[in-house]
């Protein structure tokens, strides 16, 4: 971001819930600020600041007590930007981004298709009753689908699914076996994901599962990072909570899993997987989902993103590597941000969550960033460091 003069600051306070168990790791709730910046003579632009402990991020309020060094009535001087948060640092930039397009009344999505999305199944306990009545009989867990349920998702959700699992081994293992020539028949993608939670004894189990499968896409964080089987393991392993660089080295390609939010440049030497968001806000992920769709279009053309500073060079250098879109948008909480997205749905009477379909969503309305009315009506509290 170049440098700007910011005049003013207002933040709103968000608290939300994640639908369904993600993992022993991750808290089901995040909690954040959106950001309401004046930049001068620009004007206002709006971005997402977020909470997540787990990778060592401080809450958005010390990030922005740290990142300001002085305040008076008129202006807001912050440290040098290599003194400053990731986080912050992005978040300023996609503020100050979104106040140009709104003075020049743009938006940020023109001439972009929304990139392609997996559908994340947060437990396979929970995959039946997706298809099947919930008060059904045959709604039990990890029963077997038959091939027209599996039809009817691939037609929903498409065949790009991301799994979750760590929390039964065993009983996900069956489930696979169980599924394997359905699995093939529909030409599933399969992204496993375990968040580090997995022992080497249930780990080699699904290696042993899985090492003939090309199903398998590549398995995300099956175990901690200290342990050797990062290097031996014949499956395509993925990094996303830590990548020590020395586990990089295998004969088989090692992927990492790249959030732009972080504020952090791809580590060289590794393939980007996908492009993801931090369950953050709404704001947040549409954000990310851009880059997801500035980057496929990049791959696809040969040209530079523009929205954002990395050099594309970086998701090529994995020789092919499957740049995928940003998963979907399950938060309960935020019903306003909900319905200024496409195929939302309610999960509950009393609850909105925000699901966007793998492929079909559209971008929010408006300029800049978009979500123009919903921004508006939240209640902004003017930050102040002193």
């Amino acid at each position: 971001m170049a440098k700007v003069s910011i005049t003013d600051l207002w933040v709103s306070h968000y608290h939300l819930k994640w639908p369904h168990w993600v993992s022993a790791k991750e808290s089901t709730f995040r909690d954040g600020l959106l950001l309401k910046v004046h930049f001068g003579d620009i004007g206002i632009g709006y971005a997402d600041l977020t909470h997540l402990g787990s990778f060592g991020i401080p809450s958005p309020e010390a990030q922005l007590l740290h990142g300001i060094a002085r305040q008076t009535k008129s202006a807001i001087f912050l440290r040098p930007q290599d003194q400053l948060a990731p986080t912050l640092a992005f978040a300023l930039e996609q503020a100050f981004k979104d106040a140009q397009a709104r003075l020049e009344k743009r938006s940020l999505y023109q001439g972009f298709d929304v990139a392609d999305s997996h559908w994340l199944i947060t437990d396979l306990n929970t995959l039946v009753a997706d298809c099947r009545a919930p008060n059904s009989s045959k709604a039990n867990s990890m029963q077997k689908l038959s091939a027209q349920e599996i039809q009817n998702l691939v037609a929903s959700k498409g065949k790009h699914w991301k799994i979750k699992v760590g929390k039964n081994p065993g009983h996900e293992c069956s489930w696979f076996e169980e599924h394997l020539l359905l699995i093939h028949e529909f030409q599933l993608r399969i992204r496993l994901d375990a968040n580090s939670a997995l022992s080497e004894v249930d780990f080699l189990r699904f290696e042993a599962l899985f090492e003939d499968w090309e199903a398998l896409e590549y398995f995300e964080d099956p175990l901690p990072s200290t342990s050797r089987l990062w290097q031996s393991s014949p499956l395509p392993l993925a990094y996303d909570w830590e990548i020590p660089l020395e586990n990089a080295e295998s004969e088989v390609e090692r992927f990492q899993i790249f959030k732009p939010a972080l504020g952090k440049a791809p580590l060289p030497g590794l393939g980007i997987a996908y492009v993801t968001h931090l369950l953050e806000h709404p704001l947040g992920q549409t954000i990310s989902r851009l880059f997801a769709s500035e980057v496929t279009m990049a791959l696809q053309t040969a040209t530079t993103p523009s929205h954002f500073t990395w050099p594309n060079a970086v998701f090529c250098a994995a020789g092919g590597c499957h740049v995928h879109g940003v998963a979907a948008f399950p938060w309960i909480g935020g019903e306003s941000f909900s319905n200024a997205l496409t195929r939302s749905q309610d999960s509950d009477p009393n609850q909105h969550s925000l699901y966007s379909s793998p492929t079909g969503a559209n971008w929010p309305q408006g300029l800049g960033w978009g979500f123009d009315q919903q921004l508006e009506a939240l209640p902004w509290q003017k930050f102040t460091c002193n």
